[in-house]
Formats: C-alpha cells, sequence, structure tokens
C-alpha cells in the first residue's frame, strides 16, 4: 500500500506490511518516492499531476482507488496507481478541494469532501455523485470562517 502524505488527507495509517511507496502532495503536483531495493534508502521514481496544487491524497483500501484534492482542480481519481486520472465533481459546486477521506460504512465507503469556501460533500458511489451536507452552512458563524492556513 501507498501512503499519501498532504496536509489535507490521511495522517493515520495502519497495514501488516511495511510500504514502500509514499505520495507526497506538493504545490505541483505529486512526488512518489519509493523504497530502494528493501533498504532504508529512498528515491524519487515519479512526478504527477504535475499541473495541480495538490491538498489531498487518499487511497480507499477496499477499492484501491486513489483519491486527491487539487486547489483548482476539483477531485482527480486513479485506478491504476496514478498511470491515469478521471475527474469525478459531479454535484460539486466548489473546485477548490481542500481535504478528504474514506470512511467504512456498512461494507461499503463514504466519501467526504472538504472545499474551500467551505463546503461539505459526501458520496456513497466512490465519487461518481456528490451531495452537499448543506446544514454545515446554516452555522450562524459562516460569515465569519476564514480560510485557514495549513
Amino acid at each position: 500500500m501507498a501512503l499519501g502524505l498532504s496536509h489535507g488527507g490521511t495522517t493515520i495509517y495502519s497495514s501488516p506490511s511495511r510500504s514502500d511507496e509514499v505520495w507526497v502532495g506538493t504545490k505541483e503536483g505529486i512526488v512518489v518516492i519509493q523504497r530502494v531495493s528493501g533498504g532504508s534508502d529512498w528515491r524519487v521514481t515519479r512526478h504527477l499531476l504535475e499541473d495541480k496544487h495538490i491538498s489531498a491524497i487518499v487511497t480507499e483500501p477496499k477499492s484501491g482507488l486513489t483519491f486527491v484534492g487539487a486547489f483548482h482542480g476539483s477531485l482527480q481519481v486513479s485506478a491504476d496507481n496514478g498511470a491515469s486520472w478521471e475527474t469525478r465533481n459531479n454535484g460539486l459546486t466548489e473546485d477548490d478541494v481542500y481535504s478528504l477521506a474514506a470512511v467504512p460504512d456498512n461494507g461499503a465507503a463514504r466519501l467526504y469532501l472538504g472545499t474551500e469556501p467551505a463546503h461539505l460533500f459526501a458520496s456513497d458511489d466512490l465519487g461518481l455523485h456528490w451531495r452537499e451536507l448543506s446544514h454545515m452552512r446554516s452555522i450562524a458563524s459562516v460569515p465569519k470562517w476564514k480560510f485557514p492556513v495549513p
């Protein structure tokens, strides 16, 4: 399993075996770093989505899909370890994706996606369709919310 490091994605991983690959979200895409020959040395092996400012990287374990959120780049999804990407933004009203989470839900996965300005969306079909969880926008302090500095 590859680990994805980004300020708006998963930060805790658990696996029966160690990972030999780390994806790091940057303002110029994803940098993929791999362990060299099972040792303790690492090297950069690939760059992905170099035209995107990456804010979140999450791999949904059951499907194996990798979800990547980007500022001004919406949601990108890869089923082939980053060889190709598909935009999945059906139902999203904002394209500055700030955070992502994949949560097990009755044997399936529910995805959550947060944007800037602050909106919260959920998907029960691996990001093919999104619905806004609009109650968050009814909080009285919404007009005072500011973009948090990571």
